[in-house]
């Protein structure tokens, strides 16, 4: 009979190792990230592979049972039948030796009677000279002997009949007797088989158990540490990411703050010469520095508001090469009698005549809607200029705004009527400058009310992308409340998917252009650090 088969414990799964040095980098914590989520598969495919075998463990030591338990049971019931058989045939040749024992009595018997009658025939019929009575009596004691033989001989026969009966019956007593206690064995290992087999049952549940709570312990540590790998990596993300906003924000504010160096250092410089230039031409020290502060805050609002810029540099440019060439004596001025250099008139009439330029420039840049005038004759109605916008190099939409601008409709600036002047009164030249205001050809006529479309338009085609990026930008004057900067014309372009984050700083600054040369009441608004400037 087979043993209880032992049970091993599955071996627990090994702890994770301890978590890698702390990483510097986004990609060191992506990587930590990703060893805790392969070390968390792991842990599963341990304990699901310690489960699945303790589960086949189980199942076959179970199986074992039965088998073992069916082996006793068939192994007996043969035992049984086997024994049964013998006894049967055992008992059958007794009785088949017996019966042919008394067969051969019988015909011994028989034999031996015959014998003995025909000897005592024969020695009667010797004793038959001798005498009839003898003869006679011979006879009778021969027939009586032999009589006597055959009864002998039948009991005996009986008898070796009747001991073949009881050694059979003797033989299949013992036979069942012994079947019985064969049988009991079997039913008493049967009932140590179901006793194993319960056993085996109870093992492989605790088995089972055993493996559904290693499962659960790995899976716990295995999450724990991938949580905690997973935490540690997502702080030096926060950290990492921290020092790069840190970086973008030291960078944003270089980007910041060098141009405005710069253009300190640069009006300082220039403002150095002309300075110089105004004490050279005649004016006290203790005023001369308005011109250079006039010729600055005149480049300055020129460059913030992208209007008069080349006038305003040529102005500076021109007054410090003035000064450095008549300081060497070579433009612009004469030597006296005494050595000295003197200016030319015409060098003192001009550089008298910058401050009340300046003025008129600034004056025309920074006024209000309200304070612009037209400079000749208004007119009903005009068409109006149109406005376009020149792609920049390095923008991302250049291309497409290119390809897509004979299908662009013209942008309106609405024309600003005043009362009709006199035909005597004094008229002012424009600049000419384009973006500074709406120009207005001479042969309009004022039975043009309605300007005309421009050839190609179609009525109700799909906006452009400059239309759209206009929309958008116009939406910041209104949740700004101020004029927005050029970083926030950028990030909200971006956000709205109408550019790239690569577009160039003069692009924003065109869009802005256009949209405050349409509707100039904008411009007023200012900005943070730029306020607009009105005068009469």
């Amino acid at each position: 009979m087979a043993r209880r088969r032992s049970t091993p414990k599955p071996t627990p799964a090994q702890p994770p190792a301890a978590s890698p040095a702390i990483p510097t980098s986004t990609a060191q914590a992506q990587a930590a990230t990703q060893a805790a989520e392969a070390l968390l598969d792991q842990a599963r495919r341990e304990a699901d592979t310690a489960r699945a075998a303790a589960q086949e463990q189980a199942l076959e030591i179970v199986r074992a049972a039965h088998e073992e338990q069916q082996q006793v049971r068939d192994k007996a019931a043969a035992c049984v039948a086997q024994m049964v058989a013998g006894a049967e045939q055992e008992a059958d040749r007794l009785v088949e030796e017996a019966q042919a024992r008394a067969s051969r009595i019988r015909t011994d018997a028989d034999t031996e009677a015959v014998d003995r009658q025909a000897g005592a025939e024969l020695a009667a019929q010797r004793a038959e000279k001798a005498g009839q009575a003898r003869a006679d009596e011979v006879r009778d004691q021969a027939h009586r002997d032999a009589e006597q033989l055959r009864e002998d001989a039948a009991a005996k026969a009986n008898r070796i009949i009747t001991d073949a009966a009881a050694e059979a019956s003797q033989t299949l007593t013992t036979a069942q007797g012994k079947a019985e206690q064969i049988l009991a064995d079997a039913a008493a290992a049967a009932e140590k088989a179901q006793k194993t087999l319960l056993d085996a049952q109870a093992q492989a549940e605790w088995t089972t158990e055993e493996a559904k709570g290693l499962r659960a312990r790995t899976l716990a540590a295995a999450d724990f540490d991938a949580s905690r790998i997973r935490d540690e990596a997502q702080q030096h993300l926060d950290t990492i990411q921290a020092r790069t906003d840190a970086k973008e924000r030291r960078g944003q504010k270089i980007d910041e703050w060098s141009p405005r160096v710069a253009l300190g250092a640069t009006i300082l410089l220039t403002a150095s010469g002309e300075l110089s230039l105004a004490v050279l031409t005649g004016w006290p020290p203790a005023i001369a520095w308005g011109l250079p502060l006039a010729i600055d805050i005149y480049v300055v609002q020129a460059m913030r508001r992208h209007r008069d810029v080349m006038l305003a540099l040529l102005l500076m440019v021109a007054a410090n090469a003035i000064y450095h060439l008549a300081e060497a004596g070579l433009f612009g001025v004469r030597v006296d009698s005494h050595g000295t250099l003197r200016p030319e008139w015409w060098l003192i009439a001009a550089v008298a005549a910058i401050a009340p330029w300046v003025m008129l420039r600034i004056h025309r840049i920074t006024a209000p809607p309200r304070a612009r005038r037209t400079w000749r004759r208004s007119r009903p109605e005009a068409p109006a200029a149109t406005l376009t916008e020149a792609p920049a190099l390095g923008d991302s939409g250049a291309h497409d705004e290119r390809a897509q601008a004979p299908a662009e409709q013209e942008e309106e600036v609405p024309a600003v009527s005043v009362p009709e002047r006199s035909p005597g009164a004094p008229t002012e030249r424009p600049s000419g400058r384009p973006g500074e205001r709406a120009q207005r050809p001479k042969t309009e006529r004022a039975h043009r009310a309605h300007p005309k479309p421009k050839k190609g338009a179609r009525p109700g085609a799909p906006k452009t992308l400059t239309e759209r990026r206009t929309e958008r930008v116009k939406e910041l004057y209104s949740e700004r409340g101020k004029r927005p900067e050029w970083t926030d014309i950028r990030d909200a372009l971006v956000t709205a998917k109408l550019a790239d984050k690569t577009i160039s700083r003069s692009s924003c600054q065109r869009v802005r252009d256009a949209i405050e040369a349409e509707h100039p009441e904008l411009a007023a608004l200012g900005s943070d650090n730029v306020r607009a400037i009105t005068g009469s």
